[in-house]
């Protein structure tokens, strides 16, 4: 594991632990994030996607 100090857009944080499950009084933002990241690496795996992936600064978050 690696430790990083990294700004976050704190919408996209709430939204994605409640989409996790991850919004709980044992888990935490780290979970969180840990979980979201394994969560895009085995989907984009299992829909055969190649990198790179552009990123836009401002995802929308209704998708």
């Amino acid at each position: 594991m690696s430790y990083i100090a990294v700004t976050m857009d704190d919408q996209a944080l709430r939204e994605a632990a409640a989409l996790l499950g991850t919004k709980t009084k044992t888990k935490t933002k780290t979970d969180t994030v840990n979980l979201a990241l394994r969560t895009v690496v085995a989907r984009r795996r299992r829909l055969g996607v190649q990198p790179p992936l552009e990123l836009d600064t401002q995802p929308a978050m209704s998708e």
